[in-house]
């Protein structure tokens, strides 16, 4: 019923951050800013939401170091440029002499200047997912034939929703369900309510994950209403999005 409010059906990620290669006709270029202020320029080998990996020239490998925090300078042939500070996790190997792996320091920054022309780069989703603090479940009625169930949200976006959930109810969700999900927003009176269409499930140490793309859709007529209950859901995803990065650098 559902599958025409969803053009192409997004391949499951299989890694917390997708890579994506270059390949022989990159359009996205780096330049890294020593101490010093000088700028030089790197190839870009691949790239992700979580970090980059560049190649450099003989003589400024021997100037960079392990664990340091450098400035990454990304540029589009189709908009200006983009900022990110990356710390040097890995470094040359016998078989790549001249190759660095970065880790974005902020993945949060990162993401609030994205759009559409570098988000193809960075990260195979449109908008990035967040996981609901682990002391604030975000519980979403999810509904579809005769079935209303509701269920603890694992991580959550504009475009893209998963559950956790015992095997009994992932059986009823098989591929291509058309679904119809509501979201309540923390700390606010916004709901929003989606078309669902249920994409992939994979077996977790935590139990069965269900992935399900979302459409946003106005259920009470009200357009208004619905932008309104958007904004305050990407604003809590975002604040999450800082939390975990915080998180996740204190333990670095």
């Amino acid at each position: 019923m559902f599958s025409r409010f969803f053009k192409k059906a997004r391949p499951s990620d299989q890694r917390e951050h997708y890579r994506r290669a270059q390949g022989g006709k990159a359009t996205l270029g780096v330049r890294l800013i020593l101490p010093t202020g000088e700028t030089v320029p790197g190839e870009l080998m691949d790239v992700s939401a979580g970090g980059v990996a560049i190649k450099f020239e003989p003589s400024v490998v021997s100037i960079l170091e392990l664990e340091s925090v450098y400035e990454l300078r990304f540029t589009s042939l189709s908009r200006g440029s983009i900022k990110a500070l990356a710390s040097i996790r890995s470094g040359p190997r016998p078989n790549a002499p001249d190759r660095f792996g970065f880790q974005f320091v902020d993945q949060g920054d990162l993401f609030r200047q994205l759009d559409d022309s570098f988000y193809k780069y960075f990260n195979r989703r449109r908008w990035v997912r967040a996981q609901p603090a682990l002391d604030r479940r975000v519980v979403a009625n999810v509904a579809f034939g005769d079935q209303a169930l509701e269920l603890d949200v694992h991580n959550l976006s504009r475009e893209g929703v998963s559950f956790i959930m015992p095997g009994d109810v992932a059986a009823l969700l098989r591929a291509d369900t058309s679904l119809v999900v509501k979201v309540p927003v923390p700390k606010s009176d916004a709901v929003v309510t989606f078309y669902g269409l249920v994409r992939h499930s994979s077996v977790t140490p935590q139990g069965l994950r269900v992935g399900v793309a979302l459409e946003p859709f106005e259920a009470d007529g009200s357009k208004k209403r619905l932008e309104k209950d958007l904004k305050q859901l990407e604003a809590y995803i975002g604040h999450r999005v800082e939390e975990m990065e915080r998180y996740n650098s204190a333990f670095q």
